[in-house]
């Protein structure tokens, strides 16, 4: 029984020492394991993610330099003006060039804003003409009304493969859509770069557009066929916006995968980076494996050391052997260090990796052998040991035997009680090799991918530029530093855009740009007046878009484009524009004015006519006429602004009208003024009215003698010149060609700006009360406009004004001026006249005054009551009278009906002014009797018989 409890004791004893022994190993080996495995999935994970993310980087600037070729394209003038003029296939022409300096772009498609197919290149005969209406490209344009990226498409033609399509509106200048510019980009090309990237074994990196759709993968076949991803868990991550590094359990692979994944926020792409967990953990596993045997090893000697402690105590020191062993066959590198700041045990891979002897190692504080940056994190990190606190995946840098520092990986834990740490340290040296190669070689890359870009929006005529969010420019291209009034662009970089900009515009833009770094939504334009470093007002069309950087906007990026020349070109139209409605204006008062006049001439000259001379009315009539003949005169002067009096044009030579009026400009300007005239001898031959002419020079130097007060120089001159169409584009109303130039220049008060912008306007005057009508200058626009010519003027404030008029040349010898027939033919008339006049007190006067005279008169108010009344009269009509511009039809419409069976009629015309689109822009045949209102009694019976006689008479008072 005794000998029985003995030999109970000697196992207890025996298993109290094995424990004792084997447990502290099961320890450190479980310990070292999890801390090992945990330290290669986050490698791996922070691998990933730093893929993911440079991906994302990669297909951002991918999308970014087709955007930007888009957009500069999208708004070109030349492509705006050959669509709004319908020449889609000249257009395409035009961006023929783009394919071969952007292979990225697989082809260019026009399509009208009903999503209509007008032209493509490469051409694809068959989809021409097709509607496109359901494509989500086109659907997104028009929901958002600015550049698209769409979803991932087959293409419809063969050969059939994924892509995706760039579509940006085109516009015209009112900013009305008028066609889609779309850049279809072939996928397997857009992500070739994609193929290169390694995301180690069984790794793969796939994208997913927005709509979850698989871009590219390399386990399937995405190049003809639709894939639906938007289910994946990671899919659904990135569709919701998020950034993330994780393990998630893959269903169609049955197992745990390392996941990085990370959108494209500015496109709603994504980019997702895979790699299963065992594969990542393979080469610990397998390294595990032979820890285990080793440990089976341990095992196994402990057990046979512990049962030789039981039968003999002396066989202690070769347990210890065997556990200096164990430090020995460790592949980390293993130690004990003290509270003091000493190792105290060191595994013999320390002297391997740092070259140091143990002896040495342990001789001097620790710290000594830590490079002086990682010092104070290595101090805190130890002092986090001390306090009971374990230190997980901890790097910092330990000094080399040959002066080098190799980079170490830890992971610790203490025992309080004993004072000491252990720890096992792994050199990751050439890990951290490799990291730094591939950032380097994915920075080369991004570098290399700017330097192209850079190329690439340098050789454009918009600015492109890069600020930050407090508005310095970061970047600007050789474009916009032009603009700016800089010889290179570093000039810029380092200012402010808002430097730049004109005080007029700043509040405008400093609202634009806040609200944009807010992430609010604007307009997709601004347009604002900027000044540069010369001094020099121009205006500009800013296209901002923001920059993101982890979710925040950081900055802007931009285009430019110079829109000086279009805001003075809208200037001038909307001026046109308004002289044009002013005309139309004043044209219709003189017209129905001239109504009037002609019924208060008409009758105070018949009150005139029945008086005797010795009534004291007459005085009184007299002065009605007078003012009566004084309206006339001013409603022909609106006439001649508004293009709407009877000219009579002939062949002339403005040198003749000059030289013929220059013989009484010398009275009209006084002694104080020196008038020169500058002809040239080989001036060519101009359609116009001579006595129109005369008219245009006398308002001109009147207008220079005003201005001359103190007296100067009048200069008239005349040239053959040449308008091109760069000065016709920048001067609307002007036509390229050949023209006669007359020019009046003076020395005197000169205009400012906003004078000359009213310049032609009816009733405009800078003259004092009562010295002017402002008429002057307006009838000279109207008779050089109705003649088929240009006007402009050039004036500076105290050095002068030059008015320069242009009219077209025309073949052939000026026409020499007839002689006047004369002649007295008393008469006594018996024809009959159809008169047509809806103006009921005009027909009226006519009717008395030819009646009166002894004419027989057949009058109506009605065009097509007058037709019938000349087809149902029996005898003969021997002259029409007819208005040119009554309801109903025109009086040539009348004419035209009659003549049609009645070739031989007579026709006068009246009218209160000509009818531009009647009778070829106002501008009546020589041949062709006219008569103007207002006209007198006498004025009215000469033309009629001179009409029915076709000679000059004086009719017997």
């Amino acid at each position: 029984m005794k000998h029985h409890w003995l030999i109970s004791k000697k196992n207890f004893i025996g298993v109290v020492i094995f424990l004792a022994i084997i447990f502290p190993i099961i320890i450190l080996g479980l310990f070292g394991y999890k801390n090992r495995n945990q330290e290669i999935i986050k490698f791996a994970l922070s691998q990933k993610s730093s893929l993911a993310h440079l991906s994302a980087i990669t297909l951002k600037e991918r999308f970014d330099r087709v955007k930007d070729v888009s957009v500069s394209l999208a708004t070109r003038p030349k492509v705006q003006q050959l669509i709004q003029q319908g020449k889609w296939e000249e257009a395409i022409k035009f961006l023929e060039g783009v394919l071969q300096n952007f292979p990225l772009i697989n082809r260019i498609l026009l399509a009208d804003p009903q999503g209509v197919l007008r032209a493509d290149i490469p051409q694809v005969p068959e989809v021409k003409g097709m509607s496109f209406a359901h494509r989500d490209w086109y659907k997104g344009v028009i929901r958002t009304e600015s550049i698209y990226i769409s979803e991932i498409y087959t293409r419809t033609a063969e050969p059939r493969f994924n892509v995706v399509a760039i579509a940006s509106p085109i516009r015209n200048e009112e900013g009305k859509m008028i066609g889609i510019l779309v850049m279809q980009i072939k996928l397997e090309t857009f992500l070739e770069w994609s193929k290169d990237i390694d995301a180690g074994q069984n790794g793969l990196v796939y994208f997913v557009d927005h709509k979850g759709q698989l871009a590219g993968h390399p386990e399937f076949a995405v190049q003809a066929q639709i894939i639906d991803y938007s289910k994946n868990p990671t899919t659904q991550k990135i569709l919701k916006g998020e950034e993330g590094i994780e393990l998630l359990y893959d269903s169609l692979e049955k197992e745990e995968q390392i996941v990085a994944y990370e959108p494209v926020p500015e496109y709603n792409w994504g980019v997702v980076v895979e790699q299963p967990v065992r594969v990542a953990l393979a080469a610990f596993n397998s390294s595990l494996r032979n820890v285990a045997l080793i440990y089976g090893l341990i095992f196994f000697l402990s057990c046979l050391g512990a049962n030789l402690i039981l039968r003999n105590t002396t066989k202690i020191k070769q347990v210890e052997e065997e556990n200096r062993n164990l430090f020995t066959l460790s592949l980390d590198m293993l130690c004990i260090a003290g509270f003091d700041g000493y190792f105290k045990r060191l595994s013999p891979s320390w002297e391997k990796t740092l070259g140091f002897t143990m002896e040495k190692l342990c001789a001097k504080p620790f710290i000594e052998f830590i490079h002086p940056e990682d010092r104070e994190k290595t101090i805190a990190e130890a002092q986090k040991l001390s306090t009971g606190i374990d230190v997980i995946s901890f790097e910092n840098r330990y000094l080399c035997k040959n002066g080098s520092y190799r980079w170490i990986l830890w992971n610790a834990t203490s025992s309080l009680k004993e004072e000491l740490i252990f720890a096992s340290a792994r050199d990751v040296t050439e890990k951290k090799r490799a990291e730094a190669e591939i950032k380097k070689v994915m920075e080369q890359t991004l570098i290399e991918s700017e330097e192209k870009y850079r190329e690439l929006v340098n050789e454009v005529n918009d600015g492109f530029f890069v600020v930050d969010k407090e508005g310095v420019f970061g970047f600007v291209n050789k474009a916009l530093a032009k603009m700016m009034g800089c010889k290179y662009p570093e000039e810029l970089i380092g200012k402010k855009f808002l430097e730049f900009i004109a005080p007029d515009s700043l509040e405008e833009v400093l609202n634009h740009f806040k609200n944009q770094m807010e992430g609010k939504r604007v307009s997709e334009t601004v347009n604002v007046k900027i000044i540069g470093l010369s001094g020099k007002e121009i205006y500009v069309e800013v296209r901002p878009s923001p920059i993101y950087e982890d979710g925040k906007i950081i900055g802007s990026r931009g285009v430019i484009r110079d829109i000086t020349e279009r805001k003075q070109l809208e200037q001038q139209l909307r001026q046109s524009q308004k002289m044009e409605a002013v005309g139309k204006l004043a044209g219709g008062i003189a017209h129905d004015f001239n109504n009037l006049l002609t019924v208060i001439l008409g009758y105070s000259q018949i009150i005139h006519n029945r008086l005797p001379e010795d009534d004291p009315l007459l005085k009184d009539i007299d002065e009605v006429r007078k003012s009566a003949i004084r309206a006339a005169s001013l409603t022909k002067q609106l006439l001649a602004f508004s293009r709407k009096q009877v000219l009579q044009p002939k062949k002339i030579n403005l040198n003749s009208v000059v030289i013929e009026t220059e013989k009484m400009l010398g009275r009209l300007i006084g002694e104080n003024i020196e008038l020169v005239t500058v002809t040239s001898p080989m001036l060519g031959s101009v359609m116009a009215d001579p006595g129109q002419i005369e008219q245009v020079i006398m308002n001109l130097v009147v207008n220079a003698r005003d201005a001359m007060e103190e007296g100067g120089k009048l200069t008239i001159e005349t040239a053959n010149v040449i308008l091109d169409e760069n000065y016709a584009r920048l001067n609307p109303g002007a036509k390229p060609g050949h023209y006669a130039m007359l020019a009046v220049t003076d020395t005197g008060s000169g205009m400012d700006n906003e004078t000359l912008s009213h310049l032609f306007e009816p009733f405009f005057t800078t003259k004092a009360p009562g010295k002017g009508t402002g008429l002057g200058l307006s009838t000279v626009y109207g008779i050089i406009k109705q003649s088929g010519g240009y006007i402009s003027a050039y004036s500076e404030v105290n050095k002068g004004t030059s008015f320069k008029v242009y009219l077209p040349l025309v073949s052939g010898t000026p026409q020499a001026a007839e002689a006047n027939k004369t002649g007295k033919i008393v008469y006594k008339p018996s024809e009959t006249i159809l008169l047509a006049e809806d103006e009921e007190t005009v027909r009226a006067l006519a009717f008395r005054i030819l009646s009166d005279q002894g004419y027989k008169v057949l009058e109506t108010g009605e065009p097509l009551q007058a037709v019938q009344i000349f087809n149902n009269y029996k005898g003969k009509i021997d002259l029409i009278i007819t208005d040119i511009i009554m309801p109903g039809m025109t009086g040539l419409g009348l004419v035209q009906r009659i003549q049609s069976t009645h070739p031989d009629v007579k026709v006068l015309y009246i009218s209160g002014y000509t009818d531009t689109a009647m009778l070829h822009q106002g501008v009546l045949e020589s041949d062709t009797p006219f008569l103007q209102k207002p006209f007198t009694p006498q004025t009215l019976l000469k033309k009629v018989r001179e009409v029915i006689l076709d000679t000059n008479i004086v009719s017997p008072q």
